[in-house]
């Protein structure tokens, strides 16, 4: 468990459904987040949710078929963070 409690994860698609689900969940195993999704209203419930969880939790606005924006959102990720220890990626394709 301290692998998750000591983690910080990155979730894309963390604004509904299984990528919502898996963010509240890192969050109860006390992850750090970077959370990402496309709709902006949708990152909110996940995001206030999980501060009230972890220690640590960051949402952007991201496309992630938008090459230039992942770089930025990686890097972004980095500053703030230090590291990745978990990497969720939802395309959305299968949504």
């Amino acid at each position: 468990m301290s692998f998750l409690s000591d983690g910080v994860a990155v979730v894309t698609g963390a604004g509904s459904g299984i990528g919502r689900a898996l963010a509240q969940q890192l969050a109860t195993a006390g992850s750090a987040l970077a959370l990402a999704d496309v709709d902006q209203a949708g990152l909110a419930e996940p995001r206030g949710c999980s501060r009230r969880k972890t220690h640590w939790v960051t949402a952007t606005v991201l496309d992630v078929a938008d090459e230039a924006g992942v770089s930025a959102f990686a890097e972004e990720v980095s500053r703030r963070h230090g590291r990745v220890t978990l990497l969720n990626q939802q395309c959305g394709c299968c949504a």
